[in-house]
């Protein structure tokens, strides 16, 4: 079974993945930063008006953290410190998927999509068998 971590993680990545696909094709001019990740991250999570997953900077930045760890050729995420203060005297962290980071990602959607899809196919015959008329 997939826990809520390894959902939020691969959601990460892939909204970082995305961004720097939309960089490439010149449709945004800079890399994602940390707050902006937690705002697209709840609006992935919202179903029916309320949120499916809770997240915020407790969950987000130390996965963000942990996948920016490690030797450089070992690190799935590159991240650094940009612009001028934005308050308090802070500055935004930036993320992007170092190359191995995107294949890892790459190797993770192919991991979790049959678990994925059983689950779907569990809570389908469930609500199907159970809850049909």
């Amino acid at each position: 079974m997939i826990t809520n971590r390894e959902i939020i993680r691969l959601h990460i990545l892939d909204i970082i993945f995305k961004n720097q696909m939309e960089q490439r094709a010149g449709l945004k001019k800079e890399s994602i930063y940390g707050a902006h990740l937690i705002d697209e991250l709840i609006s992935r999570f919202i179903i029916d008006g309320r949120q499916s997953i809770k997240v915020g900077a407790n969950v987000v930045y130390p996965i963000l953290q942990e996948l920016s760890e490690g030797e450089d050729e070992e690190r799935i995420l590159e991240s650094w410190w940009k612009g001028e203060a934005v308050t308090k005297n802070r500055y935004k962290r930036y993320y992007k998927l170092t190359e191995k980071g995107c294949r890892k990602f790459e190797e993770m959607k192919l991991y979790y999509r049959q678990p994925i899809e059983r689950n779907i196919l569990l809570l389908q015959k469930t609500l199907d068998t159970i809850f049909s008329r």
